[in-house]
């Protein structure tokens, strides 16, 4: 007998390759949840990604046998709202659909860890940071980034300059974050230097807020038993 679990993997994938609208609906349903306004807008503008990337893979193919001038990349995508309205789950619905061999889904913070480790290998060369972008371009050409967020200045006054020198060369963005553009790095040391990395974002990015007022962390935690310890009066 096939599992249920197995059965729902099955079903998931086959829905996939329509791409993520579908599996997104398909997840409401098996939930009892009802669709969010806002949900559905940033669901609507992923399909449409999902679909402009698979055109242009098709386009970019053409054009590498005619060696005619390729294609415009697609315009990534920036999520953002309170937390537990979905937009991860919603980014992952994409990541997952995609049928493209280089790309990665990873924590904004985990990224920028790995950045200045890498760096550091890089350090000596003429312009490390633009080496680094050849680096990331060559392994990627989809990186989706989760909870973007920027706390740190040495990671404020970097990563403008890097994510532009990336999307230059051909890579397409995806973030989600609890953040709008404009309050990244609020009232963080030398802002004011950190304000091109904003303007990028918008420019580069179209910006979606994720935020329907349903906390959906906390809906799936209600039908969840919750045993405390150690017992005392208060527990």
């Amino acid at each position: 007998m096939v599992r249920e679990g197995a059965l729902e993997a099955r079903e998931e994938q086959a829905l996939a390759k329509n791409g993520p609208i579908e599996l997104y609906h398909r997840a409401l349903e098996r939930r009892g949840f009802k669709s969010d306004s806002s949900q559905l807008r940033a669901v609507e503008r992923l399909q449409q990604l999902y679909e402009e990337w698979t055109a242009y893979k098709a386009r970019r193919s053409t054009a590498l046998k005619r060696l005619v001038v390729h294609p415009t990349l697609p315009r990534g995508v920036y999520l953002w709202g309170g937390v537990g309205r979905g937009k991860s789950f919603l980014m992952d619905s994409f990541y997952r659909c995609l049928p493209l061999v280089r790309k990665r889904r990873v924590h904004f913070h985990h990224f920028m860890r790995d950045v200045h480790r890498e760096l550091e290998e890089l350090k000596g060369r003429d312009d490390p940071l633009s080496a680094l972008a050849e680096r990331i371009a060559k392994r990627y050409r989809l990186i989706c980034f989760d909870e973007m967020h920027v706390n740190d200045i040495a990671d404020a006054m970097i990563v403008g300059r890097l994510l532009g020198r990336v999307m230059d060369l051909g890579v397409v963005c995806c973030m989600t974050s609890n953040y709008r553009p404009d309050d990244l790095y609020k009232d963080g040391l030398k802002r004011e230097n950190f304000l091109p990395t904003i303007a990028l974002l918008k420019e580069r990015l179209d910006v979606l807020r994720v935020d329907g007022g349903v906390d959906y962390r906390q809906r799936m935690l209600e039908g969840v038993k919750v045993y405390h310890a150690p017992l005392g009066e208060q527990t």
